[in-house]
């Protein structure tokens, strides 16, 4: 749009200069992505804390009545859980990196140590299929990442080649 002093785009019968659209990205993508997952293991940790306090009731039982391993593992995992928000909210690598220990820490108490934690098969499914999707979009937003820098390097190549020569300088085929 014009400014104070009336330059800019056209008005009445001309056309309005367009502001440029934002085109999706794989970066963008992964963003929304991370900051989704955030937000559900924020709630994730929110919850469970408020089962160790004993405000909301989730488990099989009470959380003082569980068997020590299993209440050891619902503490930890949702401090954990709380910390990996933080990380994927800023997209931080520590973020991710914390998420997937977390995630692998869970699909192994839910499989391997089934008979003590209980088995969760879509808990499990769920964890596996969200760390898929991130992997997927990882490595669709790197290679959109060194394109980008592959095309803008050519456009700088081109630049100095279309520049005029420097004073002083032998001009280049002449």
């Amino acid at each position: 749009m014009a400014g104070a002093g009336g330059t800019g785009a056209m008005r009445g019968g001309g056309q309005a200069a367009q502001e440029p659209r934002a085109r999706f990205t794989w970066r963008l993508g992964l963003t929304v992505f991370q900051r989704v997952v955030a937000l559900g293991l924020l709630a994730l940790g929110i919850v469970q804390w408020g089962y160790v306090m004993g405000a909301v009731d989730i488990g099989p039982a009470p959380f003082l009545e569980l068997r020590p391993p299993v209440r050891n593992a619902i503490a930890v995992l949702a401090a954990a859980d709380l910390v990996a928000a933080i990380g994927l909210w800023f997209c931080a690598a520590w973020g991710a990196a914390f998420w997937f220990i977390i995630a692998m820490t869970r699909t192994a108490l839910h499989t391997a140590f089934a008979e003590v934690h209980g088995a969760q098969p879509v808990e499990v499914g769920i964890e596996v299929a969200l760390l898929a999707v991130f992997l997927v979009l990882q490595v669709l937003s790197r290679r959109e990442a060194r394109a980008e820098e592959k095309a803008s390097r050519q456009r700088r190549r081109q630049t100095q080649s279309a520049a005029p020569p420097v004073a002083g300088e032998p001009a280049a085929g002449r």
